[in-house]
């Protein structure tokens, strides 16, 4: 059974030291997962729907819809500034209404929480989600590049590719060229038949 994200976080939100937050972060990290704590957290990341509750229809429990947000994430961009979707506002905030009603309960909450920048797990905070996932969220005041540490894991070089010359075989129009007999024999056997 796949957990939800609502799940990983409320797991990492009882852990006991800050060590074993980071860890259960990490181990199930995902786009999904790093998608709702760049919402939550990015100073970039600029929501347009309106702070507050949001009128919705619950899913009931046992509806088995703990890995839809999974697939939802992926819509994000929609209710996000300059995400890219070209939305009425009215209609951005029915699509987010009927979003929430086909995730999983403690899903949907979550999603209201983040949509006002926090999250209702109080343990979890921007500093541990920055120090799990260094160099993932923009800080206000923090520089965007920093000098890479003996943490970071060495870049991977990919071998260079050969480029190869690729030459269009020319058409040729019109009707095709009469195979010719490979046999003389035959040649000479089809003449003496006519």
């Amino acid at each position: 059974m796949i957990r939800s994200i609502s799940e990983i976080l409320n797991m990492a939100h009882q852990a006991e030291t800050k060590e074993a937050k980071i860890t259960i972060l990490r181990e199930n990290v995902s786009q999904a997962l790093t998608t709702i704590l760049l919402g939550a957290f990015d100073d970039r990341v600029e929501w347009l729907l309106p702070h507050g509750l949001v009128p919705f229809k619950v899913m009931p429990d046992g509806s088995d819809q703990e890995g839809r947000l999974y697939q939802e994430s992926k819509k994000l961009y929609m209710f996000i500034k300059d995400g890219g979707a070209e939305v009425a506002q009215i209609k951005r905030e029915m699509l987010f209404i009927q979003l929430l009603e086909t995730l999983d309960r403690k899903d949907a909450f979550l999603m209201v929480a983040v949509k006002d920048k926090k999250l209702p797990y109080s343990t979890i905070t921007r500093d541990l989600v920055d120090e799990a996932f260094p160099k993932m969220l923009h800080i206000e005041g923090r520089p965007i590049y920093q000098e890479p540490t003996q943490d970071d894991p060495a870049p991977i070089e990919e071998p260079p590719v050969e480029a190869k010359k690729v030459v269009a075989k020319k058409k040729r129009r019109g009707r095709p060229p009469k195979k010719k007999l490979l046999d003389q024999d035959r040649l000479e056997s089809s003449k003496e038949s006519v």
